[in-house]
Formats: C-alpha cells, sequence, structure tokens
C-alpha cells in the first residue's frame, strides 16, 4: 500500500502522483459495466475522443469515488479530495493530445483518473513543452493517475502539465472523478478567483444530466 516514489512537489504539496495500490478488481469489472450502459458523445475538443456523463449516485462510480477519494488523501496533494463530478471517456486508438495541458481551473482540490480497460502512457511536464518531461509512465486497467487540482492560495499554480496518450494502439477507456467548484455544497468561496466564463462552463458541466444509456438489442 502507498505511492510510487515519483512525486513532484510545489508549494501546496505534491503536484501529482501515481499510487501503488491499484483499483480492486471487483470494482473494476463493475465500472466497466456501468460504461458499457451508456452511450457515449464526442468531447470537447472535437477528436479528443467520446465521453459519457456518470452518476455519483449509482453504486460503481460512487464507490469508486471513495476509494479514490481515500487514495488521493494520502498521496499529500494538498488538502481533503471530495469528488462531485465524475465521467467516462474513451480515447480511440491512433489519438494524441498535441500538447501538455492543465486541468480546468474550476476543478479544484483534485483530478483522479483511473483506467478501466486498454493502455495509455502519461507525461508530466515543466510547462506547456512536450520536451520538458518531469515524469513519465505507462498505465494499464485499474492505475491510477493524481493531479493537483486549482488553488487561490499562494502565488504558484499547482496544477501540472500533463499529456494522457494511448500507448497499445487499442482504445483506452478512463473514468476521471474531480471536485468542481460551482457544485460544491455549500458555495466555495474559492468562486470568487474563477472568471465568469470559467463558472458558466463549470455551471453547464455541473448541470448536465447522466448520459442516456445506449438502446437495448434486439432479441
Amino acid at each position: 500500500m502507498g505511492l510510487s516514489q515519483t512525486r513532484r512537489h510545489s508549494l501546496f504539496g505534491a503536484g501529482h502522483a501515481r499510487p501503488a495500490d491499484t483499483l480492486p478488481v471487483d470494482l473494476l469489472d463493475a465500472l466497466n459495466a456501468d460504461a458499457d450502459r451508456y452511450r457515449f458523445d464526442p468531447g470537447v475538443p472535437p477528436g479528443c475522443g467520446t465521453a459519457a456523463t456518470a452518476s455519483l449516485h449509482d453504486p460503481a462510480p460512487a464507490a469508486a469515488a471513495r476509494w479514490l477519494a481515500a487514495t488521493a488523501g494520502r498521496a499529500d496533494l494538498g488538502g481533503p479530495f471530495a469528488p462531485n463530478d465524475a465521467g467516462y471517456h474513451c480515447t480511440p486508438r491512433g489519438s494524441d493530445s498535441t500538447a501538455p495541458l492543465r486541468t480546468s481551473r474550476f476543478y479544484a482540490e483534485c483530478v483522479a483518473v483511473v483506467v478501466l480497460r486498454g493502455h495509455m502512457s502519461v507525461s508530466v511536464h515543466a510547462e506547456r513543452d512536450r520536451g520538458l518531461v518531469l515524469d513519465g509512465w505507462s498505465a494499464g486497467p485499474g492505475d491510477v493517475v493524481l493531479l493537483r487540482g486549482w488553488s487561490p492560495l499562494g502565488q504558484a499554480d499547482p496544477r501540472p502539465y500533463h499529456r494522457f496518450a494511448v500507448a497499445d494502439g487499442r482504445s483506452c477507456l478512463t473514468l476521471r472523478v474531480g471536485h468542481n467548484l460551482v457544485a460544491s455544497v455549500p458555495p466555495s468561496p474559492w468562486l470568487t478567483g474563477l472568471t465568469r466564463a470559467e463558472i458558466t462552463t463549470a455551471g453547464y458541466l455541473a448541470a448536465r444530466p447522466v448520459s442516456p444509456c445506449r438502446p437495448a438489442p434486439d432479441r
């Protein structure tokens, strides 16, 4: 049990972590079954794959969120993690993000990503430059990636630049959970640090319904 030795630190604790613990097999199977219920729609930006909004009221995503919150709590990422947003993402084979990016500022605390099917290469960068790699590894089913969320405290932005790419020529299915500031209960005082556009986008994501289920197959 525990974290790998490779962790990059900021003023807020670690900027990212790759836990040695993997998602329990029964929970991994339950999440794959849950994801298979949904219709996946094109993600944003175009070409980045397909996505489906999950419900943290459903048993498998709820159990995963609790497990990931506990795992993040051991990772020195700057504070407690209370997920209130979840979704599945399928990255097709042949896709490759063009540059490292950061999670949106309206995701605070932590963003946790767990691989459900397939493999992906993960890299963490010093800045938005693919050549300045701080850490890199391959993640497969059950493996978890923890990324520090935004915080208005201090002068440095704790969010790491990161990049995910399909590693084995097959599609990769992941579950991602985060803490959307607009959905915080009670309302977060950190909202004052976001722009109007960020609040609008976060509000849209917080209000979006769970993705529709796939049509039942003809018998």
